[in-house]
């Protein structure tokens, strides 16, 4: 793991992002709580409507850029992984084993890892199977 004091600056940053984007985008107040992840997961549903399905709807449906949906998976991802870490305890590291070569976001927790802006990036891909209340309810009941 590599550690990056700016890291956690910028997703702090990141939060705050998605703070402002709930709130400019779907008239609602994310305030960190716990509870507020379910707002969170509503409004991930919401855009993962958006995007195109399987091959045929991206093909003729343009959808956003995947930088755009990397954007939105960090920012969401950021406010997610702030949450937890406000709820049960963490520090914002690069994850540099899980791909080699490549520098993860990861939230390192007592007793485990998170990925938050690749669960995220999942759950807009992919549906409610990747439901980050879940997840979230998950993470601060094992790792507190």
């Amino acid at each position: 793991m590599d550690s990056d004091p700016s890291l956690a600056e910028t997703m702090v940053v990141h939060a705050q992002d998605a703070v402002a984007h709930a709130q400019s985008s779907f008239q609602t107040v994310l305030d960190y709580s716990p509870d507020s992840m379910q707002l969170v997961e509503e409004i991930l549903g919401k855009l993962h409507l958006q995007m195109p399905r399987k091959l045929f709807g991206r093909l003729f449906k343009k959808g956003p850029p995947k930088e755009a949906v990397w954007a939105i998976s960090n920012a969401y991802g950021g406010y997610l992984g702030e949450v937890v870490r406000r709820t049960a305890g963490g520090e914002w590291q690069y994850d540099t084993e899980l791909l080699p070569g490549t520098k993860t976001i990861c939230l390192v927790l007592a007793k485990g890892r998170a990925f938050p802006p690749a669960k995220v990036f999942k759950r807009l891909n992919n549906g409610a199977e990747e439901n980050v209340w879940t997840y979230f309810q998950t993470l601060t009941r094992d790792l507190k």
